[in-house]
């Protein structure tokens, strides 16, 4: 079973497909589906029943129950970790270094405003100055299964955090790392937690298909 990507409007869909000349009936497999915000995708046209067709290729979405994540509070008294504090103060003049800064013990007194990720592949960094919870659950989304995150803690206004973990690949092979899992270290560090649900995505079904021919 072959594998490729295909950018229909607004979703990145990762769909597996039978290799052959020609498919005259669907025989696709939707595998993940994301937001596609790059701006780059292959332009398609779309017809008035919400099909589309790309290169041979007609599709359509629409919303399926599938596995999910759900983002909530670890602890029944609803404390946090001691890496997510509720800030709404932020330096707005500094600026988040280029590599990950050195772990702490605590969080820094000042955070610049603003939230960055850092992945060398053996470490992930998320950090946040002032910030709503959204910049923590996109990081997090598709990391572990591919699942989509949702973010269900039900905490509102801005915070200042900072998480770190060994990234899946890492603290499946590595368990020498040092580092925590993702789901180890939200309940740590953070005091959040992810529960397996279901929640109505949208996603990508194939219609039909034909290999391009040349020119």
């Amino acid at each position: 079973m072959g594998r490729m990507a295909v950018t229909v409007g607004s979703l990145l869909c990762v769909v597996a497909a039978t290799p052959g000349a020609r498919q005259t009936a669907p025989a696709f497999e939707v595998a993940s589906v994301k937001p596609n915000t790059s701006g780059s995708g292959t332009s398609s046209g779309r017809s008035a029943n919400g099909s589309v067709t790309l290169f041979k290729l007609v599709a359509r979405t629409e919303s399926r129950d599938q596995p999910a994540y759900a983002l909530v509070v670890a602890r029944a008294d609803g404390r946090l970790g001691p890496k997510l504090i509720a800030s709404s103060v932020c330096d707005t003049e500094a600026r988040f270094t280029p590599a990950a800064p050195p772990a702490e013990s605590k969080l820094p007194e000042s955070m610049p405003c603003g939230n960055r990720r850092w992945n060398d592949g053996r470490e992930t960094v998320i950090r946040a100055g002032a910030q709503p919870l959204a910049p923590l659950v996109r990081a997090l989304d598709g990391v572990a299964d591919g699942r989509q995150v949702i973010d269900r803690t039900d905490l509102s206004g801005t915070f200042t955090f900072e998480l770190r973990f060994a990234p899946p690949t890492v603290s499946s092979t590595n368990s020498d790392s040092g580092l925590p899992s993702m789901f180890a270290a939200l309940e740590e560090q953070l005091g959040l937690k992810l529960e397996s649900t279901r929640a109505p995505l949208e996603v990508l079904v194939i219609g039909s298909v034909e290999r391009p021919t040349p020119d």
